[in-house]
């Protein structure tokens, strides 16, 4: 009894023993992946070329003054600077020399790159008699230095026409709410610092546009309904926003009106009609004619288009299925009467295909 323990230890250590022998694992069966298992190709190791030469010398800027931080850089004969790494390479200290080790023999480029000049490449052969001299490219020039900004501030007003009245809609100023439109002229340099100013006009026509860069502009005026854009132009005129003085500018809106009635067979007036105008002289993007915000005929018939300015237009009137077209010319600083166009809204539409 007194063997037992250490049976009892023997017998655990021989499951233990047995356990582990089944588990193992058996090596790979090489008739698996063929007759011959492919093996990863053992690769030379990298060798950084050493040599017994030493190569020193000193880098001067094209003025003949040391040229500090130059780098200096031994390429391969045949490499491209700008695609091949350098070989050996080193920098200048304050004095411009520089020192290269372990260096050999054999035809080398060698490039010199400094911010203050383009990089600079040239042959040499290894071993060299005595210590390099080399100088850098000639250096860049300078870069075209911005002009100072001169700000100034401009006002201004618009004009109607002599001869013709404008309303404002639902009682407003005539003149408010227009946009003026300051594009630099093309006499002006891109580097000027000048750049498109829009403003809105006040009561009575006014705007003013601080802080503006003087120069000269090309000044274009928009209708309230078209602001942002850059179509209709009701007026044109220039700017010399150069001069210290904050001189008044004015300007005056190059525009004509339409004006007619439109009445029933009866002879009736025909209100509620739609009147759509457009220009013949204006295409948009598509090729078709410019439109101006549609609008219809008053309790008498009557209808009124401002702020056309001064070219061919198409009127389109439409009551119900009856609809008439017809070309007008407008003219600066007139109301042109349009003919009086009779509608009947009672009218059937023509049959499709007849």
């Amino acid at each position: 009894m007194k063997h037992l323990p250490l049976a009892l230890a023997l017998l655990v250590f021989l499951a233990v023993a047995l356990g582990f022998y089944l588990e193992r694992p058996e090596p790979a069966d090489a008739s698996l992946f063929g007759s011959e298992m492919a093996l990863a190709p053992e690769l030379p190791p990298l060798v950084m070329p050493r040599g017994t030469l030493s190569l020193s010398g000193r880098v001067r800027a094209a003025d003949g003054s040391d040229a500090a931080d130059t780098l200096v850089a031994l390429l391969r004969g045949e490499d491209d600077p700008s695609l091949a790494e350098p070989l050996y390479h080193a920098y200048t200290d304050a004095a411009g020399r520089f020192a290269l080790g372990g260096v050999e023999a054999g035809n080398y480029r060698v490039l010199l790159s400094h911010p203050s000049a383009p990089p600079k490449t040239f042959a040499l052969e290894l071993p060299l008699e005595g210590e390099a001299s080399w100088t850098l490219a000639d250096p860049l020039p300078p870069l075209p230095l911005l002009p100072e900004l001169r700000r100034t501030a401009r006002s201004g007003h618009l004009r109607a026409p002599a001869g013709l009245t404008l309303h404002g809609q639902s009682g407003s100023d005539p003149l408010q709410g227009f946009e003026v439109v300051l594009r630099p002229a093309k006499d002006v340099p891109m580097l000027a610092g000048a750049t498109e100013r829009r403003a809105a006009t006040d009561t009575g026509g006014t705007f003013a546009l601080g802080e503006l860069v003087a120069a000269h502009y090309e000044v274009e005026v928009l209708p309230p309904w078209a602001r942002g854009g850059s179509w209709p132009i009701l007026g044109r005129g220039a700017m010399d926003a150069t001069e210290e003085a904050a001189t008044d500018f004015e300007l005056a809106l190059d525009v004509g009106a339409l004006a007619g009635s439109l009445t029933e067979p009866e002879g009736r007036p025909l209100p509620g009609a739609l009147v759509k105008v457009s220009a013949l002289d204006a295409r948009d993007a598509g090729g078709e004619p410019e439109l101006w915000p549609a609008g219809v005929t008053d309790a008498d018939g009557r209808f009124g288009v401002e702020l056309l300015p001064p070219g061919r237009y198409r009127l389109h009137f439409r009551a119900g299925a009856a609809a008439r077209d017809l070309e007008v010319m407008v003219e600066s600083g007139r109301v042109t009467e349009v003919p009086a166009v009779t509608l009947d809204p009672r009218a059937q539409p023509a049959p499709a295909g007849g």
